[in-house]
This record gives structure tokens, sequence and C-alpha cells, in this order.
């Protein structure tokens, strides 16, 4: 066999053997084991294409975590959406349907100063609960805030 390694390329078609074959890809005759339907050179080509392939795949995979970690946030980014009229939730809470907001007193308004307050679990036919919100020490530490749509 020379200075050929040979790798274990069953998987793509091709293993050592006795026998004549001909290769589905370049359909040249090679000797190979009877239950080879690739050359050596094609079966190598197509373990090279489909590494090359899952490369790919993984760069994708790692520009898409990039792109999701771009969506999240800080507690202080957080503040400053509320305070722009966004809303915003942490993707670490339990419940679906629960964000923040910031409500800012008109002179209607029984309250003074503006203050937060969440929306929970929204009823299938109703209105969402509103109950006033305090951050806590976690809320400001994480690093996992998001953006709700309105």
């Amino acid at each position: 066999m020379g200075g050929v390694k040979f790798f274990d390329l069953r998987r793509w078609g091709y293993a050592a053997g006795h026998y004549i074959c001909h290769c589905i890809s370049c359909a040249l005759s090679y000797e190979g084991n009877k239950l080879s339907w690739r050359c050596h050179a094609c079966a190598l080509k197509a373990k090279r294409e489909e590494e090359n392939a899952m490369d790919e795949f993984e760069a994708v995979l790692a520009d898409e975590k990039a792109q999701e970690d771009e969506k999240r946030f800080d507690f202080g980014d957080a503040l400053r959406l509320l305070q722009g009229g966004f809303r915003v939730a942490r993707e670490g809470w339990n419940g679906k349907g629960m964000w923040l907001a910031l409500q800012v007193p008109d002179n209607h308004s029984k309250m003074r100063l503006p203050y937060l307050y969440m929306s929970v679990a929204t009823p299938p036919a109703g209105k969402a609960d509103l109950v006033p919100w305090l951050a806590s020490q976690t809320d400001m530490l994480s690093d996992d805030w998001v953006l709700v749509a309105e």
C-alpha cells in the first residue's frame, strides 16, 4: 500500500478486498470488498465532503448562538429599554407571558412616582393580571434579559 494512508471508509462505500468492483461515483473499476460501491478515491472524497459539510454546519450553529447571545442583555440595558417604553422579561422566568413594563404616572394617577409592574400569565380570554414588581439581586445581576414584543 506504499505511502497511501487507508482510513476506514466503509461508511462512505469503500472496503479493501480482492473483488473487481465498479465505482458508482466515477464508474471506474477497482479492487475492493464485494459489498463496496465506491473506489478508495471517491470514498475519501465523500468523507471529506461530509466533514466539510459538518464544519459548515457547526459554523452556522456557532453563528446562530452568537446572534442569540446578542438578543440578551443585562439589567442596566433592561432599565434603559423600560424607560424607553419597551417591555422586557428574563429568559429564566418560569411563567409564560410574564413581562415587565414601566408605569409613569400622569396627573390623574394616585401614584406620583414611576414604578415597574409585571404582567403575570394571561388568562385565555381575559386581560393579564398586573402586579407591582421589585428586582431581586439575582434579577439585577442576570444577563438573560430579553425584549418582549407588544
